[in-house]
């Protein structure tokens, strides 16, 4: 299909697109916040299907509980587990004889049981969905248990387009059945797994709605969030129920106290004990923004805080995924633009780290893939768990796309006017950079553990990263090309070390 093939049309839409950039800065509240340019969270490790790069591509699905991480490329599923030596063992999930082409598109894993979604199958349009439930047996293997399906079977109802997963309970979404249905499962003494119960919320659901777009359930299985973001003209909607004597109750509706029409509020959700966190990738021109509530006595929820970026740029889709812990919370922009790139409209993606304290939240860092291709959508799917982040990446081109593990390398207390950071026992090696100035190649010469790539970021003297990527690590040297930077002072950070190492460029 041919568009703007006239100059004058070309013009204008371009004219269309800059005033609606310009429309969206002047609605934007002032901020003075800055993307951090120093990384608490350094990358840790690349997962790819099976382990092997050469394997096709990850979809961007992923999950995480302790250190096991479970992630899919359509027709499989992968557990990542990590071992003592921070080496990968990987287990494969795919029930014998299924080929459903959609198999993987949601996953959740909690403890030693697993779930994966296939809300419907290509070509077969028409399918209604199915859930797979798989359990890691007392030798570490992980073997498939039983296949959900909806009660009641209809076309087109999206079983499993979200799936959730905790102590003795799975949450399957069914957001395609006249306005979403939801259905939570229970494992039994046995330890079988039965419908337990469909929920539906208190307002009267239209076709249109998707109740059961996104799920999430307390790890002790106590609360259930669902979100709806197609609710009253798209502006979304999120709704708690909570167990009594194993009965799910609706408590709660959560809704954006500045919602607008095809904000998206309810895209994404997580939920902790005490907090939920509710994604509107929508708002703002599609920059997007994500909601925090609080827990309040008589299971009341308020909003506590909103939360965006500073880089934001519309179509960013911020909150299209988001993740919680006991103090930070990690929001994907799947579409969020190139930094370096020239082309303004080019999508790579990102996510955002952000850390609480009390009542108060601040971004504490940006993750970014290694390499950044056209369409790569990093940040499609995010979780979080201890001391890592995984970052799913999805995206329709030939480049691969690994799953993106990050550790965090330092310990952060956030008090009320800057941030205090204390090194973790991350270990530290005499590292020299040579030649100094340099005009063409650095020379980074040290030891970093015998990594075949190491990845690498220089800053300029004002903190704005101009260059980030890896390197070969060959007879304990990096070389670095530095010949498009400018003359100046600037400062290279090589992988998990806390020291930055300055250079000149002539």
């Amino acid at each position: 299909m041919k568009l703007c093939t006239n100059t004058r049309t070309t013009q204008a839409f371009i004219f269309i697109q800059f005033l609606l950039i310009g429309v969206f800065i002047a609605q934007s509240q002032p901020s003075f916040a800055q993307v951090p340019t120093t990384h608490y969270w350094k990358l840790y490790a690349e997962l790819y299907p099976g382990g092997d790069p050469t394997n096709g591509r990850l979809n961007g699905a992923l999950a995480m509980y302790k250190e096991d991480i479970i992630a899919a490329k359509f027709g499989t599923a992968y557990v990542y587990s990590k071992n003592k030596d921070s080496t990968w063992h990987i287990s494969k999930l795919r029930p014998s004889g299924e080929k459903n082409a959609y198999y993987g598109h949601t996953v959740a894993i909690y403890g030693n049981y697993a779930i994966v979604g296939a809300y419907r199958d290509y070509p077969q349009e028409y399918r209604p969905g199915e859930a797979f439930i798989f359990e890691r047996n007392a030798q570490k293997q992980w073997e498939f248990k039983t296949k959900l399906e909806a009660p009641v079977i209809k076309a087109r109802d999206e079983f499993g387009y979200s799936v959730a997963i905790a102590d003795g309970y799975a949450v399957v979404g069914a957001p395609g059945r006249d306005g979403g249905t939801v259905y939570i499962y229970q494992r039994g003494k046995n330890g079988q797994w039965a419908l337990q119960q469909e929920i539906l919320p208190l307002d009267s659901l239209e076709r249109s709605e998707r109740f059961g777009h996104a799920v999430a359930i307390t790890p002790t299985g106590s609360q259930i969030i669902v979100g709806n973001p197609q609710q009253s003209d798209e502006r979304g909607t999120a709704y708690v129920f909570t167990k009594y004597n194993h009965q799910w109750q609706q408590t709660n509706k959560l809704l954006a106290s500045d919602a607008r029409q095809r904000d998206s509020f309810g895209w994404s959700v997580a939920i902790a004990e005490q907090k939920i966190i509710i994604g509107a990738p929508q708002m703002r021109f599609r920059s997007g923004k994500v909601y925090v509530f609080k827990h309040q006595r008589l299971s009341q929820w308020t909003e506590q805080a909103i939360l965006t970026h500073p880089d934001a740029y519309p179509n960013d889709f911020f909150g299209f995924s988001v993740a919680l812990s006991k103090n930070q919370a990690v929001i994907g922009a799947a579409r969020a633009k190139f930094e370096y790139s020239p082309d303004f409209w080019r999508i790579g993606g990102a996510a955002y780290v952000f850390q609480n304290k009390g009542d108060l939240w601040r971004l504490q860092d940006k993750l970014v893939p290694t390499e950044y291709v056209a369409n790569g959508q990093f940040g499609w799917s995010v979780a979080i768990a201890g001391n890592f982040i995984a970052v799913g990446h999805r995206g329709y081109s030939v480049h691969r796309r690994p799953a993106a593990v990050f550790r965090n390398a330092t310990r952060n207390i956030i008090t009320t006017a800057r941030h205090t950071r204390f090194l973790a026992d991350t270990p530290t090696y005499a590292v020299r950079t040579f030649p100094n100035p340099v005009t063409d190649i650095l020379k980074v010469q040290g030891f970093f553990q015998n990594e075949s790539y190491l990845p690498y970021i220089i800053v300029d003297h004002q903190g704005k990263r101009v260059i980030k990527g890896v390197s070969k690590w060959q007879h304990h040297q990096l070389s670095i090309p530095v010949q498009l930077l400018k003359p100046g002072l600037y400062f290279l950070q090589v992988a998990n070390q806390p020291k930055s190492y300055r250079f000149i460029k002539k």
